[in-house]
C-alpha cells in the first residue's frame, strides 16, 4: 500500500512534459517552406480543445494570399508547438504552411512578435532578403477594431474534467486505503 501511494504521490508531483522540441528557425530558412509570410495583428481568437484559430488582419505581406484578412490554426498546447498571439494590438511576422487546405503555424515556424523590441530582427530579415512587401488592398470587407476571443467553451470543459478526474481518483484512492486497513 505504502508502495501505491508513494507511486501516486511521484505522478502527482511529476513536472509537466514538454513533447515540443525543435531547432530554432532563422527567418531566412523559414522563406522556402512558408506559404504565408505577413506581418499581422489579431482580430479574433477561437481557443479549441486541440486547435486555436486566429484571424489576422495583414498589413503587410511578403508571401500569400494577398488578402487583408487570413485565418491560420496552430496548436492549442505548447507542449504540441502551438504558437499563442494576443489580441491586444501587438504586431507579428507570422510565418505559415498549408496543411489539409489550411494555413498552419507553430513555435518551430519562425513565427514571432515584432512590435516594441525584435530582439531577433526577424522583420529586418524578411525586408533585408524579400523587399519591403505589400500591402493588401483592404476592399471593402476589411475588418478592423478591436479583437475578440470566442468563449472557450473547450477550455471549460476541460478545466471541468480534469477536476472532475482528480476528484474521482482522490475518492478512489481513499476507498483503497479503507479496504486496506479493514483487512
Amino acid at each position: 500500500m505504502t508502495v501505491l501511494i508513494t507511486l501516486l504521490a511521484g505522478v502527482a508531483a511529476a513536472p509537466q512534459a514538454c513533447a515540443c522540441s525543435c531547432v530554432p528557425v532563422d527567418p531566412g530558412q523559414g522563406f522556402p517552406d512558408a506559404d504565408l509570410i505577413a506581418e499581422v495583428s489579431v482580430i479574433s481568437v477561437q481557443r479549441g480543445w486541440t486547435t486555436n484559430t486566429f484571424t489576422f488582419q495583414v498589413h503587410r505581406e511578403w508571401k500569400g494570399e494577398h488578402a487583408p484578412v487570413v485565418t491560420v490554426d496552430s496548436a492549442a498546447q505548447d507542449t504540441a508547438c502551438g504558437v499563442t498571439f494576443e489580441g491586444d494590438g501587438a504586431r507579428y511576422l507570422v510565418f505559415a504552411s498549408q496543411f489539409n487546405g489550411r494555413l498552419i503555424t507553430g513555435v518551430c515556424s519562425g513565427s514571432s512578435r515584432i512590435d516594441g523590441a525584435d530582439p531577433s530582427n526577424a522583420l529586418a530579415d524578411v525586408q533585408a532578403q524579400l523587399g519591403p512587401g505589400t500591402v493588401p488592398d483592404k476592399g471593402d470587407g476589411a475588418l478592423t477594431g478591436p479583437a475578440t476571443v470566442a468563449p472557450g467553451t473547450a477550455r471549460s470543459w476541460r478545466t471541468a474534467a480534469l477536476g472532475g478526474g482528480a476528484a474521482l481518483a482522490l475518492v478512489a484512492i481513499g476507498v483503497l486505503v479503507v479496504v486496506v486497513r479493514r483487512r
